[in-house]
């Protein structure tokens, strides 16, 4: 198994803070964001990771190069144009055609268990598992319905103008939840190769609706721990607070 981190995306939301360098490399209590990726594959014993990048792409290799400073070997993917969040999966995949594959976006923090998702998909033996996270509604993320065995029965996606104004004026909670895509996929190598290459394609809006309508075997699971999505300035200030006052468990020491 090994890991791919899509760490491509422009950081537009994160503007001014993202005109010099990729989000991804933001300092979160002093280190790069990603080095809370690698260390949290590393401590569970995924060691060969490959980054899916675009924008700003050389500032990530320099600083991670070959991974042996964390422990861990890294190569890099890179995006001529930015091919969505499936078509960077695909993309990655040429350095790794036969492998299953663990995936993070590359804005999520989070000390779930991976050991406890992956065990889940091959006990299941699932061509594609989903970590998810439940939310309290109104909110401006995908909703993944599931069945008793985790199975996953539908996928209800916003639209992007639907996202912007729940991100913008969320109001107030009702106390009804949702489980969210947490943005953590374990895949099988053939789904990575049904997915089109050679142009944008997204995991959210066609890839994981299209195995849900052939009825593939896609399972989503909610584990325990902390999650949270950085790609906003304030959701960014959050992640600073987690990781200093210990509310994310993480192996990566203060700088």
């Amino acid at each position: 198994m090994k890991g791919v981190i899509i760490a491509g995306g422009f950081g537009t939301r994160m503007r001014p803070l993202t005109l010099q360098r990729p989000k991804h490399l933001l300092p979160v209590a002093n280190r790069p964001f990603l080095e809370y990726q690698v260390d949290l594959f590393r401590r569970h014993g995924i060691t060969e990771i490959i980054f899916a990048t675009n924008y700003m792409a050389d500032q990530i290799e320099e600083h991670f190069g070959d991974g042996s400073r964390f422990g861990v070997r890294l190569s890099y993917a890179i995006e001529n144009e930015p091919l969505g969040t499936a078509g960077a999966i695909r993309n990655a995949a040429g350095l790794a055609p036969h492998d299953t594959l663990i995936v993070f976006n590359g804005d999520i923090l989070t000390d779930f268990d991976l050991g406890q998702i992956i065990a889940f998909h091959g006990a299941r033996h699932a061509a594609a598992t989903i970590a998810l996270r439940a939310v309290e509604r109104p909110h401006p993320f995908g909703v993944v319905v599931t069945d008793a065995e985790g199975r996953v029965q539908a996928w209800h996606e916003p639209t992007e103008e639907e996202k912007r104004r729940l991100a913008r004026n969320p109001g107030p909670k009702t106390g009804e939840v949702d489980y969210i895509n947490a943005g953590i996929y374990v895949l099988e190598p053939e789904i990575v190769a049904s997915i089109p290459s050679g142009r944008p394609v997204s995991i959210e809006r066609e890839t994981y609706p299209a195995l849900i309508q052939e009825r593939a075997p896609v399972f989503g699971l909610a584990p325990q721990g902390f999650w949270l999505d950085m790609g906003r300035p304030d959701q960014y200030l959050a992640a600073n607070v987690a990781v200093l006052t210990g509310a994310v468990r993480t192996g990566v020491p203060f700088a």
